[in-house]
């Protein structure tokens, strides 16, 4: 579960990590550069305008100059002197080189230039607007170009308003009383109070759905001078804020598909190999790499489908198999039983015995083709062996031995040891192994011509018993087949060759399930050698 969801919990947490950092971060750089440029934005045509009248003044004239502006202002005017200890050096630097900066000044905020060519420096101070601080800001501006406006013919307003446009940062009209704007008069009508202020001739700021305006009505004159739209920094920052939360959603939304897209693509192909496996196609198989989210199941359902095909495959083999292997021996007593049909009281007793012992031969191969069939089927399930003890190698293999020279008849039989204590000790199923060693070592009699050794090694890993025989050997190609059931290389079905051909199965079962391994490979002695490796 961890490993299907690792990635997006990462992915997750470092879209996390870097949202909220722009959330917190980038809205007040953003906000701060918005307010510069608003401050210098509406601040730019004042600057002209006083610049204008202290153009060509010494400190003295240009102070009075400005005391006289004063009475215009809402808000204070200032000259520095230049390297005032207000403004910091790198404060100093900016304004030195024509730029303009905003302060914090006794809780007053102050946009602050240089004139040009002088070495004087106006402050003039910045609010944010609301009924009457609308007035008091814009008044000083309004008035300045007023007195422009006065001081030449009305019928030159208009031309004084255009050339006086490039020093502001916003527009700047001169509007006749009934030309005002639907949206301004809307505002004005819906507001009685805005409207009388605006009435008795006060500045008053209107907000637009997305700019704002100043506006002055001219009492003595039919106009009305506006300033505006000014876009405000809020509806900058609405429209950042607004971009950055689109943004969340459309990375929040790749996010998701970069997660969701490689699992949907496992989850196909999981379902249209299960689908396959279904309908009969065994061999189909989920190509999905291990490192991805559902690479363990891929593995899990891989093995299943190799073991599924593999039983299926084996119990059909085995089926072909048993019916082979019943037939023969049906077939015998089925013409025994015949005979014995044909037989009367004149025929020989010694002929009727004979086929009676046939079928007792018959049913007694039966029998043991039944419970090597049983003991094949047990071991197939391939589950822990439960009587598993603890014994010495040695003694138990010298009993083995000893045994199995009862049967081997005029065949050597020795046991080599290469350097396996004598109080070396295995954990194994004592009738079950020795039940693996015995059918080796029959198979061995059967092929051998002159010997059998068995050899005990120490590895590593464990512990190896190899059985080795004199006889004609396994060629390599059949060696891949010997342990599959009914597994004959001679082909021969005699009862002399004996057996089922289930007995190595069996014994690889037995050591499969005792987690070891059974080899076959060339014995150094002429013929083939079987290994038996134990873990330790």
């Amino acid at each position: 579960m961890l490993r299907l969801f690792l990635p997006l919990y990462i992915i997750l947490i470092l879209f996390a990590v870097i949202f909220i950092s722009a959330v917190f971060f980038l809205p007040t750089l953003y906000l701060h550069s918005a307010l510069l440029d608003y401050e210098d934005q509406v601040t730019k045509g004042t600057f002209y305008l006083i610049e204008e009248k202290l153009q060509g003044l010494n400190y003295q004239q240009q102070l009075q100059v400005i005391n006289g502006l004063q009475e215009d202002f809402g808000y204070p005017l200032h000259l520095l002197k230049l390297n005032d200890p207000l403004i910091d050096e790198k404060n100093w630097k900016i304004i030195l080189s024509g730029g303009s900066i905003q302060l914090d000044i006794d809780d007053a905020d102050y946009n602050i230039k240089k004139l040009p060519d002088s070495d004087t420096v106006i402050a003039i101070a910045f609010s944010e607007s609301n009924a009457e601080n609308a007035h008091k800001q814009a008044m000083g501006t309004f008035n300045l170009v007023k007195q422009k406006l006065f001081a030449q013919p009305r019928e030159k307003w208009p031309d004084i308003i255009h050339k006086l446009q490039p020093y502001f940062g916003f527009p700047i009209n001169l509007i006749e009383n009934n030309a005002l704007s639907g949206e301004l008069l809307s505002t004005l009508a819906n507001d009685n109070e805005l409207n009388q202020r605006f009435e008795s001739g006060k500045i008053i700021h209107i907000d637009g759905s997305d700019y704002e305006y100043y506006i002055q009505k001219l009492k003595e004159y039919p106009y009305i001078l506006q300033a505006g739209p000014i876009k405000p920094p809020i509806a900058v920052i609405l429209s950042f804020l607004a971009g950055l939360f689109l943004l969340f959603f459309l990375g929040l939304a790749i996010t998701l598909f970069l997660w969701i897209r490689p699992l949907w693509q496992s989850i196909n192909e999981l379902t249209n190999a299960s689908d396959n496996f279904g309908q009969g196609k065994l061999d189909s198989r989920v190509n999905i790499k291990s490192r991805a989210a559902l690479g363990n199941l891929a593995s899990q359902f891989n093995a299943m489908a190799e073991r599924i095909n593999c039983l299926i495959t084996g119990h059909r083999d085995l089926t072909n198999a048993v019916s082979h292997e019943l037939r023969t021996p049906i077939t015998r007593m089925r013409f025994a039983l015949e005979m014995l049909e044909k037989t009367n009281e004149k025929t020989d007793k010694k002929t009727k015995q004979r086929y009676l012992d046939g079928l007792n031969v018959d049913v007694n191969d039966l029998e043991d083709l039944v419970n090597e069939l049983l003991n094949f089927a047990r071991f197939e399930q391939a589950k822990p062996l439960p009587d598993l003890e603890t014994i010495e190698l040695l003694p138990w293999l010298e009993d083995i031995i000893e045994h199995a020279r009862g049967y081997a008849g005029n065949l050597k039989i020795y046991c080599v040891n290469n350097n396996v204590p004598i109080a070396h000790k295995i954990r194994c199923s004592p009738r079950y192994l020795a039940r693996v060693i015995h059918n080796l070592l029959r198979n061995a009699c059967k092929y051998s011509q002159h010997e059998i050794s068995i050899i005990l090694e120490l590895t590593e890993k464990g512990t190896l018993i190899h059985i080795d025989d004199d006889g004609v050997g396994i060629p390599k190609k059949d060696r891949p087949l010997i342990f599959e059931p009914f597994s004959r290389l001679d082909e021969s079905r005699s009862r002399l060759s004996g057996g089922h051909g289930l007995g190595l199965a069996i014994a690889k079962k037995i050591i499969d399930t005792h987690n070891g391994c059974i080899t076959i490979d060339d014995s150094p002695i002429g013929g083939a050698r079987f290994s038996i490796s134990l873990p330790k």
